[in-house]
């Protein structure tokens, strides 16, 4: 489907998810997935809501995509409306709705789980409308909370990324004043948002990206001339004026820690094994376990050809609670199963999540 100005995301098992964007004209056409082991697009179950220009997505811990907000076919309105996407379930579910329509809403995932929403456009098509708000959801209690608003309005072509030290950064965008050089950040713990100092140029529609150190790259953007900045982790606001009385300078504050989240629980392939062995109906079953931690085990068992381009021979859905188990069943398409009758093994490859394993495949 033909899409301008959509919205994605990287998904926990190697696919990408691509929502919205002109050119979609029915939820049924409103996301599509990008299988790279295959080569290949498909369309999600329909949406719940079609949106057009500037949906927001963000990833969640437990690898299900949160979509929100964005503009409606056909008229110069928006929607409030969110909704999950589970990608092993390959199923949509309405999710608490923005307080307030907006379309390019910025969203990043915060270390704890939740998300955090700033800014967008909520009227208007060629003279914006532009909000200052901000929430922060829970997808456990499915609920959005009113932090306190942006010392700036986050126009069109802001962005925002979680610093290393996980705070998020917004660099704003184009408004009605026109290009912004501003920038804030977001304390999770308290909840507020602090300017930065001014960039020394505009950066609209421009890249921003968090580098290994955990300090942010700001680049480009619709000023030729514009330079290439980097915003330093220990950067903080120009200090006041000087007083008459100069008045003893405080202590600093200390940096809040962001609470350590419990790590998401995982699953991994069996240890030892080696050999697949399939019967004449070319299945087999293979019973996997999902570690401690937070969440559900959702993700995709693939067995690929052990080459430099992988093609997909069989996969199946692995889902089970933390600390549980599960038998998750392949079956090879007739024309394997030909194959190796005839040669008797295959060469073969394992894929769940991050873990790969190689293994044989044999008739049994």
């Amino acid at each position: 489907v033909n899409r301008q100005d959509a919205d994605a995301t990287a998904l926990t098992d190697g696919r990408v998810l691509v929502v919205g964007g002109v050119g979609v004209d029915s939820a049924a056409h409103g996301a599509e997935v990008y299988d790279p082991a295959t080569d290949s697009w498909t369309l999600t179950a329909p949406m719940h809501v079609a949106r057009t220009y500037w949906p927001s997505v963000t990833r969640l811990r437990d690898g299900r995509v949160l979509v929100t907000g964005g503009r409606l076919p056909g008229g110069e309105s928006y929607t409030a409306a969110s909704e999950i996407f589970d990608p092993v379930a390959n199923t949509w579910t309405d999710a608490a709705p923005l307080p307030a329509p907006g379309a390019q809403v910025q969203t990043t995932l915060l270390p704890d789980g939740r998300v955090v929403a700033a800014g967008g456009f909520v009227s208007g098509y060629e003279g914006f409308t532009w909000s200052a708000r901000s929430e922060v959801y829970d997808p456990a209690a499915n609920t959005w909370t009113a932090v306190g608003d942006l010392p700036a309005r986050a126009g069109s072509g802001a962005s925002m990324v979680l610093m290393g030290d996980g705070r998020p950064l917004l660099v704003n965008g184009f408004t009605a004043d026109g290009d912004q050089t501003s920038a804030e950040t977001f304390d999770p713990a308290t909840a507020t948002w602090t300017p930065t100092p001014a960039l020394a140029s505009s950066h609209f529609e421009g890249a921003v990206a968090v580098l290994g150190d955990g300090d942010v790259l700001v680049a480009g953007g619709d000023k030729p001339q514009a330079p290439t900045e980097l915003f330093h982790l220990t950067t903080v606001p120009d200090p006041p004026a000087a007083r008459t009385t100069p008045a003893p300078a405080p202590a600093p504050a200390p940096k809040p820690v962001p609470a350590k989240p419990q790590p998401a629980a995982a699953a991994a392939l069996p240890k030892g094994l080696k050999t697949l062995k399939f019967g004449k109906t070319g299945k087999v079953s293979l019973k996997l376990t999902c570690s401690a931690g937070s969440g559900t085990c959702r993700t995709t068992l693939r067995l690929t050809t052990r080459a430099r381009h992988p093609k997909t021979l069989a996969r199946a859905t692995f889902t089970a609670k933390p600390g549980k188990s599960a038998t998750v069943t392949l079956k090879l398409p007739k024309s394997v199963l030909s194959q190796l009758k005839h040669h008797h093994t295959l060469k073969a490859q394992l894929t769940l999540g991050e873990h790969t394993l190689a293994v044989t495949l044999r008739s049994a």
